[in-house]
């Protein structure tokens, strides 16, 4: 099936390059074979078997090795010093658009599975939503084209799960018409729904959606939802925060999708 072609590639202010800090996100980024142009590996930095394997991974690869000093680390670090020794560049490849997702899942005949986040989210919350995405192999996690991209912070609250799982900036509105046209169901969580996610069928080709912390899903989005869903609250809060939200509901899909029987 053809569908509309998505909106252009996505460019984060034309950069090149980007920063990766940490030893599991620049581990994760070599296991994913993400073109990496140098590593800055401190001089006197804990020669662990993280360490180790990295180096090795690093002389395989024939990737550029710079020892520095960690105030130099500091200086570059753009997580507050959260480096742990390491900092890698890596070049900025061309985004995936959504119709070459589709194109592979039509081809592999998988089973559709995507998590849309409806605003323009908080670097921590989207590295923790990659996170549980990644481990729910959600086939793209996509965000309105104004939205945060892959910087440093985002790599490393995601613990390098940002190197192998799909993020895909576009026009929402363009990205449900799609959905409708190739049968994805879109089910958004809110906390106003009637309807449990425990007692909503997931299980075939399906698109989630989260949305704001403080606004929700927006009004004009809701149009294209076919079905609500809220997370039960059994205590004294109303709400559980946007990257927590994401894992209950991924979850509990992995769950229908897998093991239910």
């Amino acid at each position: 099936m053809r569908v509309k072609q998505p909106s252009k590639r996505f460019s984060r202010n034309e950069n090149i390059t980007r920063q990766i800090e940490g030893r599991n996100p620049v581990m994760e980024a070599l296991r994913a074979g993400t073109s990496l142009t140098q590593v800055f590996i401190e001089e006197n930095v804990n020669q662990d078997d993280k360490i180790e394997r990295i180096n090795q991974l690093i002389w395989q690869k024939k990737i550029k090795k710079i020892r520095v000093s960690r105030k130099k680390l500091d200086r570059m670090s753009k997580t507050g010093g959260q480096h742990q020794g390491i900092i890698a560049i890596a070049e900025v490849g061309e985004e995936k658009n959504l119709n070459e997702i589709i194109a592979n899942l039509w081809q592999t005949k998988k089973n559709p599975f995507f998590l849309v986040l409806s605003g323009v989210v908080y670097e921590h919350n989207l590295g923790a939503v990659l996170r549980t995405a990644e481990s729910c192999q959600v086939d793209a996690v996509i965000v309105p084209n104004k939205a945060t991209g892959l910087t440093p912070v985002v790599s490393r609250t995601s613990a390098g799960a940002s190197e192998h799982v799909v993020l895909i900036h576009d026009n929402l509105f363009n990205v449900f018409k799609t959905f409708q046209k190739i049968g994805v169901k879109i089910v958004g969580a809110t906390e106003k729904a009637n309807r449990s996610i425990y007692r909503t069928n997931l299980t075939g080709p399906l698109a989630i959606v989260m949305g704001m912390e403080d606004t929700g899903i927006s009004p004009a989005l809701q149009k294209y939802l076919d079905a609500e869903i809220r997370i039960q609250m059994l205590g004294q809060m109303e709400s559980l925060n946007m990257s927590v939200s994401a894992a209950v509901c991924l979850y509990e899909a992995v769950r229908q999708r897998r093991y239910n029987e």
